[in-house]
């Protein structure tokens, strides 16, 4: 169990774009992998050792840790201009990131290590290791986020007030929530938000985009309204079809998806690309808005393709 998890977070790690936020030395830093990527693949693999795993419930407690880690450990969904200070967008995109980390990481290494069911490992003990790190790094975080918030660490607790601890609540009950709904659901089968969220998680960074760009371009207003309908025309139309043949999906797992393999593959060079391209300057604006076009888009469109019409192995 240990192996698989740490495994899983380490490409998880690479997939997740810290190769161009944090560069290649950035990766070497172990708490920057330990939490949360290893949180993470060590919970999962607790869970999935006693249940049968599916992609849409590891996609659900994927997306369940996200909505916890990014929202109560770290706070990068709140802005004070959003109602309680959310960033909707932001929140919507780290669900829907890291509920496909998880999928993508258990399937690449599922492709070379199935994963045994349930009845296989009924009477194992659990890892002892496994369950060690697991506690001993929870507890780390919750004692992180204890001493931070006491000193005032976080930037949304000067800048929202008392509200801050309305939105640690109300994301730690959505985490909880989201959890159970992926374990008590059909592990196989997304739910409609998981094709509500893929459908606005590669529109939106598009359509901004091209938004930026005529402004920037000083293109007719005529001509980037036009654009910004082609563009959501367009992923309107991919996702409806990916919503009508839902369930025409195959019975039978895929073992190995090649989509989701080139979807994993392109996260990695595009990455590589925009650090050599970027490098040595910090991650600033105009590497993230790279970034978005020519990784975020192209992977979050492929993997939901993958993960949406077909059942893949986790």
């Amino acid at each position: 169990m240990l192996p698989r998890a740490v495994a899983e977070s380490v490409a998880a790690l690479l997939l997740g774009g810290a190769l161009v936020t944090r560069g290649p030395a950035g990766l070497l830093r172990f708490w920057d992998w330990a939490i949360p990527y290893l949180v993470l693949f060590l919970g999962l693999e607790q869970v999935l050792r006693r249940r049968q795993a599916g992609p849409a419930m590891v996609f659900g407690l994927g997306a369940a840790f996200g909505l916890l880690f990014e929202g109560v450990y770290r706070k990068t969904v709140l802005d004070a201009m959003g109602f309680l200070g959310i960033d909707t967008a932001a929140l919507a995109a780290a669900l829907f990131d890291w509920g496909m980390l998880a999928v993508l990481a258990t399937h690449l290494y599922s492709t070379r290590f199935p994963r045994r069911s349930p009845d296989e490992t009924a009477g194992q003990e659990s890892s002892l290791p496994a369950a060690a790190a697991l506690s001993v790094l929870g507890a780390v975080m919750v004692l992180v986020y204890l001493v931070k918030t006491w000193f005032g660490h976080y930037i949304a607790e000067r800048a929202l007030g008392p509200t801050w601890l309305v939105t640690d609540i109300l994301f730690a009950g959505g985490a909880v929530l989201l959890a159970r709904r992926a374990l008590d659901a059909d592990p196989d089968e997304p739910s409609g938000w998981a094709y509500a969220g893929g459908g606005l998680v590669v529109w939106m960074p598009g359509v901004q985009t091209l938004f930026t760009w005529g402004e920037s371009f000083a293109w007719p207003g005529a001509v980037t309204f036009l654009m910004g309908l082609s563009w959501t025309a367009a992923v309107g139309v991919g996702f409806r079809n990916l919503w009508a043949g839902r369930f025409a999906v195959y019975e039978s797992r895929v073992r190995v998806s090649k989509i989701a393999l080139y979807a994993a593959a392109w996260r990695v060079v595009g990455s590589l690309a925009l650090l050599a391209a970027y490098a040595p300057a910090p991650f600033d604006e105009n590497a993230a808005a790279a970034y978005a076009v020519l990784v975020d888009i192209p992977s979050r469109a492929a993997f939901c393709y993958a993960f949406l019409a077909s059942r893949l192995e986790v």
